[in-house]
């Protein structure tokens, strides 16, 4: 240990030189965080009440502001009631595709719908490859509907819906499903070598789990009606009636790659009951209010731009609803 840190330097926390001392490891250190500042500034000074310090001192930071300044919230408003529209069946389709371009996107659609039925609306998130496919279906749409057919054979195109850029909790209907399938798919085949064959029996087993699921509540007597699944709008049925059989962790290293894929599903619904079904219970909504924005407060502009250069701007007008919150 230096003899710096073993006999350190006073300073006051409300000092002038305290603050330029806190300003030059925050800087040599590139903007960490708290406690990184902590264990640097410790090497060779004490301030008493250092973390009250240093927490005041990234506070006013304007860079760490830009690069971790969380986006605002605001209570959830009602959501709004369409009659006309059919419930969310909460069905889960998983495709595989060969990579994230254009068409790779598009022929994914196409499969989609191919075994679904036609789309009327999609909706998704600003992803760089769903905004080129869009383009190009409305280029070929255009195209196939100038050929002189009956108007009734005509294609129609797909009404596509992109959410705001950080915006993820637009689709709160999909992606808290996206969320659990990616993160145990993640760790069930983590470290397997899955061929393209494997791969897609494993995501078809994977959407067969996902579908037993409830859907309705499910009641505590035994004679009533078992609990609607999106299996039962699917097949018409709870589930798949083949047996699954009996599949063990030595299963996943031997040459038969269908003993690999099952176990590898029986995996997947052991993590997908633990960790999905127990979250059932949690209100993820935004409960409670938050601050409301006001007029003068500096936010960020471009929400689509890299971190560094996003322009800063001030809020000249806000727009309440009939609460008095500003989303």
């Amino acid at each position: 240990m230096p003899d710096d840190a073993k006999q350190q330097a006073i300073l006051p926390k409300d000092s002038h030189i305290t603050k330029l001392v806190l300003r030059h490891i925050h800087d040599i250190t590139a903007h960490v965080g708290r406690n990184h500042m902590l264990a640097q500034l410790r090497q060779q000074f004490w301030i008493p009440g250092a973390n009250g310090a240093i927490r005041r001192f990234l506070f006013r930071c304007v860079i760490c502001k830009r690069q971790h300044g969380a986006a605002g919230k605001q209570l959830m408003a009602d959501c709004r009631v369409l009659p006309d529209d059919p419930p969310f069946t909460r069905v889960v389709h998983l495709e595989v595709a060969s990579s994230l371009d254009t068409d790779a996107c598009l022929n994914a659609i196409r499969r989609f719908i191919a075994r679904r039925g036609q789309v009327k609306e999609m909706y998704s998130d600003n992803s760089t490859n769903f905004r080129s496919a869009d383009s190009e279906m409305r280029k070929s749409i255009k195209e196939w509907n100038t050929i002189k057919i009956e108007k009734h054979l005509q294609q129609r195109g797909v009404q596509w819906h992109f959410n705001l850029p950080a915006g993820s909790h637009y689709g709160g209907s999909w992606e808290r499903l996206i969320r659990s399938v990616r993160k145990i798919l993640n760790i069930t085949v983590k470290e397997q070598q899955l061929d393209e064959e494997g791969l897609h029996t494993l995501l078809c087993e994977a959407e067969s789990v996902i579908h037993s699921r409830p859907i309705t509540n499910t009641s505590s007597d035994l004679n009533d009606l078992e609990a609607l699944t999106p299996n039962h709008l699917l097949l018409l049925k709870v589930k798949p009636e083949l047996p699954p059989g009996v599949f063990h962790k030595e299963d996943q290293y031997v040459n038969r790659r269908w003993k690999q894929v099952q176990y590898l599903a029986d995996v997947f619904w052991k993590r997908w009951c633990k960790e999905y079904l127990t979250q059932l219970q949690e209100c993820q909504r935004w409960s409670s209010p938050g601050r409301n924005f006001c007029v003068g407060d500096v936010v960020l502009m471009d929400d689509t731009s890299p971190r560094n250069p996003w322009p800063l701007g001030r809020i000249v007008e806000t727009f309440p609803d009939r609460h008095g919150l500003v989303r």
